[in-house]
């Protein structure tokens, strides 16, 4: 998904323009004529390579997924041990959103509208999310989940807060969440509690298995 949109081909160029228009201004208010202006072609050209704007979306959304996977390969438990496994991932997921930021906004904007495409993606999302986790089971690194789909949902959802709550942490730290530094600290933060668990041996123990069976 990167690359200056002069160098690309119409194509690509179209899905760019699409992906940043949807962001902006969500599907519904996106028009094929201001997609078109925007990656310098026709609306025709986008029916003939898309069908549609639901098809265009559509190849918006592989292209994400797919973007997403591939950033996602750095995470997979290494055959050999490594000293400082977590170290790749980390510095992968700030060179796929960081340097995409129209990635990041589309998915805020794809999510938060919540409408069935978002679903769509959110499966995929999960797919992701579950073989990463299996291969973390299989390499004896963690454990199985009494609830592996909630589980693998939470995942999702905290690996992504730095990109869902983008606007609102830049805000608050007064700079970017993906900044080096910061996102450091969320990682950091993220596997202490994951690792080593927030709450003492003294705290009354929650029954995940009792409740979820009610």
């Amino acid at each position: 998904m990167s690359g200056n949109l002069d160098e690309l081909t119409a194509e690509a160029r179209i899905r760019r323009a699409a992906l940043r228009l949807f962001a902006q201004r969500g599907y519904d208010a996106t028009s094929l004529r201001a997609i078109a202006r925007a990656a310098g072609t026709s609306p025709a050209l986008i029916i003939h390579h898309f069908g549609s704007k639901e098809g265009l979306r559509d190849a918006v959304n592989a292209d994400v997924i797919a973007t997403i996977d591939a950033g996602v390969q750095a995470y997979m438990p290494p055959d050999e041990p490594a000293e400082r496994p977590y170290e790749a991932p980390e510095a992968s997921f700030r060179e796929v959103f960081g340097g995409q930021p129209e990635l990041g906004a589309y998915i805020r904007r794809l999510f938060f509208d919540g409408d069935e495409t978002a679903v769509a993606v959110l499966r995929q999302f999960m797919v992701i999310s579950r073989r990463l986790s299996a291969a973390f089971e299989q390499r004896g690194w963690m454990r199985e989940a009494a609830d592996q789909e909630m589980r693998d949902l939470q995942l999702i959802i905290l690996e992504l807060g730095p990109v869902l709550f983008s606007p609102l942490l830049v805000a608050y730290f007064e700079q970017p969440p993906l900044s080096p530094e910061l996102h450091h600290r969320w990682v950091a933060s993220e596997f202490d509690m994951l690792m080593d668990g927030i709450f003492t041996d003294d705290a009354p123990r929650f029954d995940g298995a009792e409740r979820k069976a009610t």
